[in-house]
């Protein structure tokens, strides 16, 4: 069971299931952060589930939902403890500017 911080959004696939992505905590290993003594730290990360069409009610009709009707429906019908979160993996290239950036610092 890992601890939500924050829903980010709630949307749907192709296959119309919901797939929702979150803040979740200790999800991340921190390298470095374990010694002899201590034991290791993890951190919170950006999170995705995906929950299945088939585990919702067959009556329910979302495909045209909002997204604050979906976050009623997984609400009402979802225990979001069931199932694993799996991390997002984010490009660390989409930090760095397209040109490289030059200093004017002179010595």
């Amino acid at each position: 069971m890992h601890d939500i911080v924050l829903i980010e959004s709630f949307k749907t696939n192709a296959k119309s299931d919901i797939i929702v992505t979150a803040i979740v905590e200790d999800m991340t290993y921190i390298p470095g952060s374990q010694t002899l003594i201590d034991p290791p730290e993890y951190a919170p990360a950006r999170c995705t589930i995906t929950v299945p069409n088939d585990h919702l009610p067959s009556d329910i009709d979302f495909i045209d939902a909002s997204e604050e009707e979906l976050q009623e429906i997984i609400n009402k019908y979802v225990n979001l403890d069931n199932y694993d979160w799996v991390i997002n993996v984010e490009d660390p290239s989409d930090d760095w500017p397209d040109e490289p950036v030059h200093s004017s610092l002179f010595f």
